[in-house]
């Protein structure tokens, strides 16, 4: 069973678990952020407040967490089947989402709470939907949905902020 200790190879999961408890206790603006216990008060927000949106939905489960994170990983290998057939060709598309699909890392961060399973799908679905624009030499509503994805991508994890001027060039 998922216990208040994390699991043995993570700790940071209950930085994230207990900051996503002081925004469903205090609000999405968080009022007192000593509350927080352990390095909550370092990270960035945004899987935070996912990971609230998704105890508001199903009260504290991590079962639901895991779901979740199954489903974000198989519309992840989709993805990269869409983006491999768009740069290349439907063989290339089939392989890497067949590659993706057995990646040992989608089912090792699948019952965790933790941020990876969603970086991985915010810079997938973020290079999706550009590359079908510049598939076609022009902007649509996908590259509105592709930068909105993308700023959701650097609230979960600042460091991905260095991809900002490849996105700005494309």
């Amino acid at each position: 069973s998922y216990q208040n200790t994390g699991i043995e190879r993570f700790d940071d999961d209950w930085d994230y678990v207990s900051y996503a408890k002081a925004i469903l206790d205090q609000g999405i603006w968080l009022t007192d952020i000593s509350k927080i216990p352990g390095d909550a008060s370092i990270i960035t927000p945004g899987f935070p407040l996912i990971l609230a949106s998704i105890f508001y939905v199903f009260g504290e489960n991590y079962l639901a967490v895991f779901i979740v994170n199954s489903i974000i990983s198989t519309i992840t290998v989709f993805a990269i089947y869409g983006l491999g057939k768009n740069i290349f060709n439907f063989r290339v598309g089939l392989l890497s989402s067949a590659w993706a699909s057995l990646y040992i890392l989608f089912i090792y961060y699948i019952p965790t709470c933790l941020k990876e399973i969603w970086l991985l799908f915010f810079i997938t679905i973020s290079v999706y939907f550009i590359t079908i624009d510049i598939k076609v030499n022009k902007l649509t509503w996908r590259t509105g949905v592709s930068a909105f994805v993308f700023s959701l991508l650097i609230h979960i994890d600042e460091r991905f902020f260095v991809f900002f001027p490849l996105f700005i060039g494309l």
